[in-house]
C-alpha cells in the first residue's frame, strides 16, 4: 500500500554525495533559523552568533549519544540473545 503512495524513483537512491548535500545544506539551515530565531528575540547580533555555536555543538553531541545508545542498545541485545534462563541458572545458548 504504502508502495504505491511513494514509488520508487532514480533520485530516491541514497548515494554518498547526496547524502553528504543534504547534510550539509541541513546544518546551514539551522544555522540561519537559530540565529534568526535568537536576533529577532534579542535583537544582538553577538548573543546570535553565540548560541548558533553553542546550539550546533550540544544538537551535534546529544545526535552521537543518540546513535551510540542505539549502537549499545543492539550491541547488549545480540549478547542477551545467547543466554537463557533454566531455573535459577543463567545458561549459555550453543552457536
Amino acid at each position: 500500500m504504502i508502495e504505491k503512495l511513494f514509488p520508487v524513483a532514480h533520485h530516491s537512491e541514497e548515494t554518498f554525495r547526496r547524502s553528504i548535500v543534504k547534510t550539509i545544506s541541513y546544518r546551514v539551515v539551522i544555522l540561519i533559523l537559530d540565529f534568526v530565531a535568537i536576533y529577532l528575540f534579542t535583537g544582538k547580533i553577538k548573543v546570535a552568533i553565540v548560541f548558533m555555536i553553542v546550539s550546533n555543538i550540544y544538537t551535534t553531541i546529544g545526535y552521537k549519544l543518540s546513535l551510540l545508545r542505539c549502537e549499545l542498545y543492539n550491541f547488549f541485545r545480540k549478547i542477551c540473545n545467547n543466554f537463557q534462563m533454566k531455573g535459577n541458572q543463567l545458561c549459555i545458548l550453543n552457536s
